[in-house]
């Protein structure tokens, strides 16, 4: 994740100066109300042409020992050119071709991964180098798979976007943007749109260019939010790996008010625009929620192979975020969270994923995904189902004290730091998450059962709390994972949500 400093600077950058005119740009660029709803605008944006789209072959050559990468440069669209600078999105796009590949494989979908560029100086087709990390990642996935080809579209979203006359912004900077803009009228202006739009358009290419046309699509943070959004409205997705983004925003909301007593520190570019403390009270909140919420249209997914990847140390989402919705998401789906993992942005993380991924995808191709199911009992017990694992595991970590349930490697205040030591982020925390081996099987008050796992850890001393799950490890790399459960089943903030008096950053 990149540094909280660095953000923070571009944020501040603005000033009062640079909000009041971005607020005046807004009311010049007032569109009439969208006659669309939900997912048909989604649907809509993404199947109207552009006269915008182009894309061209460099005839540049990535080497690396194991693969080919062929450059290509893309134009997805040009979008809201009356209000954002600059309007058309340019990326690269990377298609890598091991050395093992063969004809053999041609029916195998093609790796998609859809990376954001650098921050300081946006990748294009003529500094994109082979040992960049998302290419190493998209490649080590591909190859973890069996050798299958994959591709990486960069700068998604576009980059260093200015609306109307603000600071250019990055990343959650522009998509918070985007999102302020629903308090002008609701048009589909979200910046999830466009990015949805992009990967088709990756895809468009890539079957004109290489003859491809099934993906397995994966991303992570909002690019893991892009693989429900690009899946429910192309069915050349086969498969997709969204990674730590959490969906069902309105009770995440709530609950994260709820655990913490505030909003996590990496939200500040929501908080600081005021949408999470008061886009509920906006007339327009259910409009956007149905448009660029993907749990409001997870039905489009039937069938489609998913495995949701978490970070068990978000600095976004609370690590038993899955309880708002994955009883919700249609099969077949599997889940794995990666313990003592910050939020998952870039090429590094992924690549620690490879064999994660790439067992996952090459089992989903030939149909040999192991059984794994659980469910969370009113105690906090975790029972879990699991066919023939060569290994499980109980992770299982303590909140930093008993005053919020924060299980994060960071917390906002430096001079606030009641179990760590101060740093330049913040209160670097000494929250770890510990594991322990499992018996083959186990059962409360039972003989063993063959299969089936339960498992319930006593509540730790001092009035904190404990956060646990279960993993699950298959020969050939493949690792899933139960849910979090938290205990005990309190929270410190319940009378946070909509307050007003605890949800300031922390």
């Amino acid at each position: 994740m990149w540094p909280r400093l660095f953000v923070s600077l571009l944020a501040l950058a603005a000033g009062e100066r640079g909000l009041e005119l971005l607020q005046r740009s807004l009311q010049l660029s007032r569109k009439p109300a969208s006659t669309c709803q939900g997912w048909d605008c989604l649907k809509q944006f993404v199947s109207a042409p552009d006269g915008a789209f182009a894309w061209r072959d460099t005839g540049r050559r990535l080497k690396d020992p194991a693969w080919e990468g062929q450059v290509l440069e893309l134009i997805s669209q040009r979008w809201l050119p009356d209000l954002v600078t600059p309007a058309l999105w340019n990326h690269t796009l990377v298609l890598i071709t091991p050395k093992a590949f063969s004809a053999a494989l041609s029916d195998a979908p093609c790796v998609l991964y859809v990376a954001l560029g650098s921050l300081t100086a946006p990748q294009t087709a003529w500094n994109v180098e082979a040992a960049d990390a998302e290419l190493q990642a998209a490649a080590q996935v591909a190859h973890a798979a069996g050798a299958w080809r994959a591709a990486v579209l960069f700068n998604v979203p576009a980059n260093f976007l200015r609306f109307g006359q603000a600071a250019p912004s990055v990343e959650d900077g522009s998509l918070s943007t985007s999102w302020a803009l629903l308090r002008q009228d609701p048009a589909p202006r979200m910046l999830e749109l466009p990015m949805a739009k992009a990967t088709v358009r990756a895809m468009d290419v890539l079957g004109a260019f290489a003859g491809i046309h099934s993906f397995a699509l994966m991303g992570t943070s909002k690019r893991g939010h892009l693989c429900w959004h690009t899946a429910s409205v192309d069915a050349r997705v086969k498969a997709i790996v969204p990674i730590a983004k959490a969906l069902n925003l309105e009770p995440q909301l709530r609950l994260t008010v709820e655990e913490l007593g505030g909003f996590p520190w990496a939200a500040f570019e929501y908080v600081s625009k005021g949408l999470f403390q008061n886009f509920t009270l906006g007339p327009h909140w259910k409009y956007f929620l149905g448009v660029t919420d993907a749990y409001y249209h997870l039905s489009r997914t039937k069938a489609l192979p998913k495995l949701v990847i978490s970070a068990s140390s978000d600095d976004f989402f609370m690590p038993d975020h899955l309880k708002l919705w994955w009883p919700q998401v249609p099969e077949p789906k599997w889940s794995f969270t990666v313990p003592n993992s910050r939020h998952i942005i870039g090429g590094l993380q992924v690549t620690a994923l490879a064999p994660v991924i790439g067992s996952f995808l090459a089992r989903v191709k030939s149909q040999a995904m192991p059984r794994l199911e659980w469910s969370v009992e009113a105690s906090g017990a975790i029972s879990a189902w699991a066919d023939e694992p060569s290994q499980v595991r109980l992770w299982q970590a303590t909140s930093c004290d008993n005053k919020r349930m924060d299980f994060r490697q960071y917390s906002a205040k430096a001079e606030v730091c009641p179990c760590g030591v101060p740093s330049a982020e913040g209160c670097r925390t000494n929250v770890t998450w510990t594991s322990s081996e499992l018996p083959d099987a186990m059962e409360p008050d039972g003989p063993e059962s063959t299969g089936k796992w339960w498992v319930r850890p006593k509540d730790p001393r001092s009035g904190r709390w404990r956060a646990f799950f279960l993993e699950f490890e298959w020969p050939g790399g493949l690792r899933l994972s139960t849910e979090v459960s938290v205990v005990p089943r309190t929270v410190p903030f319940p009378d946070c949500p909509g307050s007003g008096k605890c949800e300031g950053l922390v």
